[in-house]
């Protein structure tokens, strides 16, 4: 049954705001009331979640991050990268180049603030989602300032976020930052970078994987886990502090409609997001070039590589 809390939220909501409803979950039992109707019932949690102290944590890197980006739903422009090479992998040692169209992206994002129950409250008040991907191929766009600009990047403030773009491509152990694209085996599943910011909340960082199935769009895990080196594996959560409550393709349209709920815990400590971010004394080793972001942490080093 606590599988089936998240849709229950949503797609139910038209009787739930009628009567009060419980949604039962693996510790407890959510209970849906319908205190607000304008407002979407509490989403159940299956498993509560702890408080972290690493914005880490939850396996999401900030490696190819960088601030400013303007505010705006487009995060790929989809038109430019109709004929582009998507390059995709599905295990470790190989990845596929091809020339088909990647698909398109209509994301919907909705935050929740979570307390120590398995119920998570609808957060009403602006949330900072800041987005950054890979093109097609598995490249980042520049990270100096003034460069690329808003080229598959995109900030935006809301309460619930939508966003369009295109499917992000597969990098290698050189992270996707490689000169002209180069890049090396180990790869890693293609996914989207995803940055939640808001006063009170703790910073959430993501990587939320973007594998499809080439002919039905449906989404396909990863095999085997991402070896990249120790410096690039993140670490693994067993719950994590996101669910992906629709993934509805359209194969004639070539695209993917995608619903994610992310899941924000009050703040514990004012630490400033910089500080949160840059964890390493020594930049350009592994341990932080593939993890950090270089624009924040070490510009200087933007001095010395092609980025």
């Amino acid at each position: 049954m606590s599988k089936y809390c998240y849709l229950l939220s949503f797609f139910l909501y038209p009787l739930l705001i009628q009567a009060d409803a419980t949604c039962a979950a693996e510790d407890g039992v959510c209970t849906l009331t319908n205190d607000e109707a304008s407002h979407p019932p509490p989403a159940c949690r299956t498993v509560v979640l702890s408080f972290v102290h690493d914005i880490y944590s939850n396996g999401g890197s900030a490696q190819a991050y960088k601030p400013h980006q303007p505010e705006k739903n487009e995060i790929c422009n989809p038109l430019l990268y109709e004929s582009s090479r998507y390059r995709t992998a599905t295990w470790p040692f190989f990845s596929f180049s091809s020339s088909a169209r990647p698909p398109q992206l209509n994301l919907t994002i909705q935050p929740w603030r979570c307390e120590e129950s398995t119920c998570c409250e609808w957060q009403n008040s602006n949330v900072t989602l800041e987005i950054w991907q890979t093109r097609p191929d598995g490249t980042y766009s520049s990270l100096r300032p003034g460069q690329q600009e808003g080229d598959c990047r995109a900030r935006q403030q809301g309460n619930t976020l939508t966003f369009t773009t295109v499917a992000p491509g597969s990098t290698g152990s050189l992270g996707g930052l490689g000169p002209y694209g180069y890049d090396l085996a180990p790869y890693g599943p293609p996914v989207l970078h995803i940055l939640a910011q808001h006063p009170g909340m703790e910073p959430l960082l993501l990587n939320l994987p973007i594998l499809t199935q080439r002919t039905t769009l449906e989404s396909k895990p990863f095999h085997y886990s991402d070896w990249r080196g120790a410096a690039w594996t993140q670490p693994q959560v067993d719950v994590a502090p996101y669910h992906i409550a629709l993934w509805e393709p359209n194969i004639a349209e070539n695209s993917i409609d995608i619903h994610l709920d992310v899941y924000l815990q009050p703040q514990k400590d004012r630490v400033f997001l910089t500080k949160k971010l840059c964890r390493s004394w020594i930049y350009g080793l592994p341990s932080s070039f593939f993890v950090e972001p270089i624009s924040v942490c070490a510009a200087s080093m933007l001095d010395f590589f092609a980025l």
